[in-house]
């Protein structure tokens, strides 16, 4: 019973000390909120399901995937606004080794990237709104 009654102390004392930790980040929070997305609508029309990736200073983030004939909607992750180098997008066909990159994008918060693949992916079109 001793121990009992240390244990459900100890949680409780954790769980105060969890709640005052997460109090300094709700300004930034806040902040973050009130920024516009940006966002990417990609239309497939290959006849492949794409793999889609941001791609940045020879890093890449997969976003998702798109299925042959469909359209998927992404929200383009906050870190990009960070830095002004333009990003790129990476299309990679599931079962095919030749993937499409678009021409550096610049992007800014509460735009939308409209993405149209096509079946010949080098004819594959972009317009940021």
């Amino acid at each position: 019973m001793f121990g009992r009654k240390y244990g459900l102390l100890s949680l409780a004392a954790a769980a105060l000390l969890a709640t005052g930790c997460a109090h300094g980040n709700t300004a930034r929070a806040a902040d973050e909120a009130d920024e516009p997305e940006a966002m990417l609508q990609v239309s497939n029309q290959n006849w492949s399901d794409m793999n889609v990736y941001l791609v940045r200073g020879g890093s890449k983030q997969r976003l998702g995937t798109v299925g042959s004939n469909m359209t998927g909607r992404f929200k383009l992750p906050r870190h990009i606004f960070t830095s002004t180098e333009p990003l790129q997008l990476l299309a990679d066909p599931i079962g095919s080794a030749r993937t499409y990159t678009s021409p550096p994008l610049l992007v800014s918060p509460g735009q939308t990237v409209e993405w149209r693949l096509e079946n010949n992916v080098a004819l594959s079109s972009y317009f940021i709104r």
